[in-house]
């Protein structure tokens, strides 16, 4: 074994590659302590380098790597990482983030000399490029969101693949890669307006796919069936033009129909917001009348949202009087129930026709109540 002090000059601007084995664990550093005092250190650093001032070089700690015989003459020289693969995939992150920001500014020299710490150059002739390329390949479970952040080229880009994303009811956001939420940190995104470029990342598959989920396939407005009238819009409550740092938040984004999106388009009264039916109960504001929606005696809200999205328009009113003939056909039938076994099924096949994930469950319920169906 030979220990030596190295420059990060050393370790990254040369043709060669750090692995970290199958079986180390996970990237698992943190803002507190590890990302925040190293960003200290590099700051003081850089204060007394341009101030003038001589220092010692920062002391990172020990790296233990070892070299392995090439497999292949087109291979790209090789060490596996024994020890200190946190801090070789922190710098990583570190020099990506720099490196988008130099991009971002057309600072050409620096993202050239920043690109250099990051990837090996002429892929065209190493035996596996789609590896080779990094200066850091990490351990198995974090190779593809690794890869997928150096290859993005800009923190926009990485935020539009690994979006913050918060579920209703819940405080905290679902957990992102430590990876992306250190490239994040480095890059100085805390706080920031999500970039212009992003803002259609909620209309994602996978988003869509999450709030369609939540709605049951219905637009949370007038309970169509989206599927069946248009492919259906991710909705935000306040309109992201507005309240931008709202554009990923989950507790902000429903899902809808093509025709209220349109009537509601970027509609918002802090004093008096439209009802929002997935978190709010709609009984509280509304009240169903047949086919009809009227607001609840003296509720500004519900009368000024039934009148934004049009929740009384006529082709809502024909496809609830057709639910309402197909539970009518039911009804009659419990009352002529020969006996109890019979009235039971139809009871439960009533209350199947206006659960939650059925279409115009509120009115349809509001249609079992006038006829005292329990």
């Amino acid at each position: 074994m030979q220990a030596n002090p190295r420059s990060l000059d050393s370790l990254f601007n040369s043709q060669l590659r750090y692995v970290v084995p199958m079986f180390e664990r996970l990237y698992v550093w943190r803002e507190t302590p590890q990302w925040a005092t190293l960003w200290e250190d590099v700051v003081e650093k850089a204060d007394l380098q341009l101030a003038g001032t001589a220092s010692n070089a920062h002391y990172l700690g020990a790296l233990i790597i070892e070299g392995v015989r090439p497999n292949s003459p087109r291979e790209v020289k090789r060490f596996l990482v024994i020890d200190g693969q946190q801090r070789l995939t922190t710098l990583q992150l570190l020099f990506c983030a720099y490196r988008d920001f130099a991009r971002q500014n057309e600072w050409k020299t620096l993202d050239r000399a920043t690109t250099r710490y990051l990837e090996n150059a002429d892929t065209d002739v190493m035996e596996h490029p789609e590896e080779e390329q990094f200066k850091v390949w990490p351990t198995t479970l974090n190779r593809n969101i690794f890869r997928e952040i150096v290859a993005a080229g800009s923190r926009e880009a990485v935020e539009t693949r690994h979006p913050l994303i918060r579920l209703r009811r819940k405080r905290r956001p679902e957990p992102r890669s430590n990876l992306v939420e250190a490239y994040l940190y480095f890059a100085a995104s805390r706080g920031e307006q999500p970039p212009e470029g992003v803002s259609r990342r909620y209309a994602h598959d996978e988003i869509k796919r999450a709030v369609q989920e939540e709605t049951h396939g219905k637009c949370a407005y007038c309970e169509s069936k989206v599927s069946h009238v248009y492919p259906g819009d991710v909705e935000h409550m306040k309109p992201k033009d507005v309240y931008r740092e709202l554009t990923f938040d989950w507790s902000n984004l429903t899902h809808v129909c093509f025709k209220c999106n349109n009537a509601k388009r970027n509609h918002y009264d802090q004093q008096s917001p439209p009802v929002d039916p997935y978190i709010e109960d709609p009984g509280g504001f509304f009240i169903p009348v047949g086919p009809l929606v009227y607001p609840q005696l003296g509720n500004l809200r519900g009368e000024r949202t039934i009148a934004l999205v049009k929740l009384n328009r006529a082709h809502l009113i024909e496809r609830r009087v057709e639910r309402f003939e197909t539970l009518k056909q039911l009804i009659q039938r419990l009352g002529a129930a020969p006996d109890q076994g019979t009235r039971e099924f139809l009871l439960a096949e009533l209350t199947e026709q206006v659960a939650d994930d059925k279409e115009y469950a509120f009115v349809c319920r509001g249609l079992l109540e006038t006829y005292g169906v329990p």
